[in-house]
């Protein structure tokens, strides 16, 4: 593997954080939802009061939240397909942490998710697997996701008794890992089980999905196909994929 230590770290400030203000404040607005996570509202009233871009993060009861890993999934695949080495990617994407979501305990768990990918993205078999789940629920967590399998509970009792349905991740990555777990052969079913728990199921998903995906090779196409905007969507993640590839 070929070694890029900060590489991309100016790059963070420099591109993605004009395109992020950008596509936020855009006029008329790029996107149609009307919903603002919490995440985005303190960047922008600290962005008012005059801060620099990369000072504007808020840190909050609910920074160290499941959103803050969605944006992180599209950076490990096109560094991990530079060559860039593992503790390499987690540097950046703790960098990238920084500018919306700064607490360390999300960090760390950003370091377990990042290795996580990577070691899926080598192409693991069923016990790879398992052991790449079990160890990313180590550490500030100290979850045995296969213990927790192992005794049989229902979804809702795990979800809702022993870890809230909430975003903050010292829940939401246990349940990302048991979910991830307990339904590794039937991905459609660990997204639907997601959905129906409720809470922020919404982030879960998109971490779970991008887990997933790695083990299945049509986890999301049924569903994928069924967005408006799916033809634009998969031209760009192809172009993300051909430029990372070509880098490498």
């Amino acid at each position: 593997m070929v070694h890029h230590q900060n590489h991309n770290q100016p790059a963070i400030v420099s591109t993605w954080m004009p395109a992020y203000i950008g596509f936020m404040t855009a006029d008329p607005p790029e996107h149609p939802d009307t919903y603002a996570e919490s995440y985005h509202r303190g960047f922008f009233a600290n962005l008012a009061k005059g801060r620099p871009p990369e000072q504007c993060a808020m840190n909050t009861h609910d920074t160290a939240s499941v959103g803050g890993l969605v944006t992180i999934a599209p950076l490990v695949f096109s560094e991990r397909l530079r060559g860039t080495e593992v503790p390499d990617i987690q540097s950046l994407c703790r960098e990238h942490l920084a500018l919306t979501h700064p607490d360390e305990s999300l960090m760390q768990v950003c370091d377990r998710y990042v290795s996580l990918l990577c070691g899926l993205m080598e192409g693991a078999d069923e016990e790879g697997v398992k052991a790449l789940l079990s160890e990313a629920g180590k550490g500030a967590t100290g979850l045995d996701v296969a213990a927790l399998v192992k005794r049989n509970l229902p979804d809702n009792q795990v979800v809702g008794r022993i870890y809230s349905p909430a975003c903050y991740i010292s829940d939401s990555w246990p349940i990302v890992l048991y979910l991830a777990y307990k339904y590794r052969s039937d991905p459609w079913l660990a997204l639907r089980v997601n959905t129906n728990l409720g809470g922020d199921n919404v982030h879960r998903g998109m971490v779970i999905g991008a887990i997933l995906g790695l083990i299945s090779d049509d986890v999301a196409a049924r569903w994928f196909d069924q967005l408006m905007d799916h033809e634009a969507i998969g031209r760009e993640i192809a172009a993300l994929i051909s430029a990372a590839a070509a880098a490498g």
